[in-house]
């Protein structure tokens, strides 16, 4: 994608055409069931599949392949935390946001946040139910930078522990915006022991629903009442 990204079109133009399968398309992450189907993946450290997808995009399965050009792959996240929920990566190696330095370090970030932006347009447009957020993981699960675009609903039976919600809803998740001013004030994002140990307590602190600031006691309790909180919101939308 060198240039950068500049319109929907020039992203849909090189989608996948060499797949044996019909190409995936840049709209197929609209609004559907969250499956359980897990990537078959075989000897390899499940967190390192990344950086194998991003040597060779055709090793993506085909339930979560969504697009990919010279220089960034868009997967869907099998294990959704949201009703819609990506993940754009760098094909380049890069291990994590912690490891991004200098003008390089930017470069990566804002190319990253260029694809993620014209997707959301698409994401928008396809989902009027759906607010959208793109953000970093501060200390990732996975090898391999990925920039996360996920929904605010939160509906999703992957949703199972309190971990898994402040991931997305505290400073743990860190916007790209925020990435690039800290590299061009400090010359990278790395973090100290001491702040990754912060960092990493945000995962324990109560959950705090993202619309309306009530203490969930229970992951239950916060799937029902983001339930609540989705159907209000549809029916508000509708005139209902």
């Amino acid at each position: 994608m060198s240039g950068g990204v500049t319109n929907l079109d020039a992203i849909k133009s090189k989608a996948l055409s060499s797949s044996s399968s019909s190409s995936p398309s840049w709209r197929s992450a609209r609004v559907a069931p969250v499956t359980s189907a897990k990537p078959a993946v075989k000897k390899m450290l499940w967190s390192a599949v990344f950086v194998e997808y991003c040597k060779n995009p055709l090793t993506i399965p085909e339930n979560i392949r969504y697009w990919h050009d010279d220089d960034h792959i868009i997967i869907k996240d099998a294990y959704a935390k949201a009703k819609v929920h990506v993940l754009v990566l760098p094909r380049k190696p890069v291990d994590k946001v912690t490891d991004l330095v200098g003008e390089a370090g930017v470069r990566t970030v804002e190319g990253l946040e260029r694809v993620a932006t014209t997707l959301l347009r698409t994401l928008k447009a396809e989902n009027a139910y759906l607010d959208f957020k793109m953000g970093f993981h501060v200390i990732p699960s996975m090898s391999q930078l990925h920039l996360h675009v996920i929904s605010q609903d939160f509906c999703s039976p992957r949703l199972k522990n309190a971990a898994h919600w402040n991931s997305f809803n505290t400073g743990f998740f860190i916007p790209p915006e925020e990435v690039i001013k800290t590299i061009r004030e400090k010359g990278s994002f790395e973090k100290t022991a001491e702040e990754l140990k912060k960092y990493a307590r945000m995962k324990k602190v109560p959950m705090v629903c993202n619309q309306c600031s009530q203490v969930m006691k229970s992951v239950p309790m916060l799937n029902h009442h983001l339930g609540e909180h989705f159907t209000r919101k549809v029916k508000a939308l509708k005139g209902m």
